[in-house]
């Protein structure tokens, strides 16, 4: 086994960064898509192929998911006591939707099917080759942009940036030689409820030979 000297100190590795989903993204309008825009510094380009352009995910629509084992009555009762205090300090009514994760129309809809949350999946991995390993950084980006036609979202072609995370390689590198390590992380959205479902991994190569 490695350690994290050694690791640190390796030629270059493979980063491998893999987003399944996102969780309990705000309600937004019909036609909306999320992607994950991903890079990483001191990237080695392979057969010709540009490191200065981020991978990125499909962009895919929400769906809704229930969670599992949900108490209905006391969620509702939660709910409605959240949404008490929201009006009590005269909040409007398409801030206290986006607190309580709904759409405005069903603030006052009294069928729990205000539970749902809305996901969005990908499945998708990609591996990044890269060098200088203990300065090497991973910028994740969660985005959305607008499909409908006109929209001022769908003129933007990057799309809009809810969160930036910034990982540095090296962090990974340690949390791996932890005993309970798993690569698997939550990236949350401060201030929010939504949160970035990932897989982070770092494998180490060794100098480049000239002969086997």
């Amino acid at each position: 086994v490695m350690s994290i000297k050694s690791m640190l100190s390796a030629h270059s590795a493979v980063v491998f960064v893999g987003m399944y989903f996102a969780r309990r993204l705000p309600p937004r309008v019909d036609g909306t898509r999320y992607f994950v825009e991903i890079q990483v510094s001191h990237r080695l380009g392979l057969t010709g192929s540009d490191v200065s352009k981020p991978r990125v995910t499909p962009k895919n629509e929400l769906i809704d998911v229930a969670p599992p084992d949900v108490d209905s009555v006391k969620e509702r009762r939660l709910y409605e006591e959240k949404k008490a205090i929201c009006m009590k300090y005269n909040m409007a009514k398409e801030e206290i939707a986006q607190i309580l994760e709904v759409d405005v129309a069903k603030l006052d809809d009294a069928d729990p099917s205000h539970l749902l949350h809305k996901e969005v999946l990908w499945n998708y991995g990609v591996d990044f080759f890269i060098t200088n390993l203990s300065e090497a950084v991973i910028d994740i980006k969660l985005k959305h942009t607008d499909t409908r036609r006109g929209s001022v979202v769908s003129m933007n072609l990057d799309g809009v940036t809810i969160h930036t995370w910034q990982i540095s390689v090296a962090d990974i590198i340690k949390a791996q030689c932890e005993p309970d390590h798993t690569p698997v992380r939550d990236l949350e959205v401060p201030n929010s409820a939504t949160s970035l479902h990932s897989r982070l991994q770092v494998r180490c190569l060794g100098e480049p030979r000239t002969s086997i």
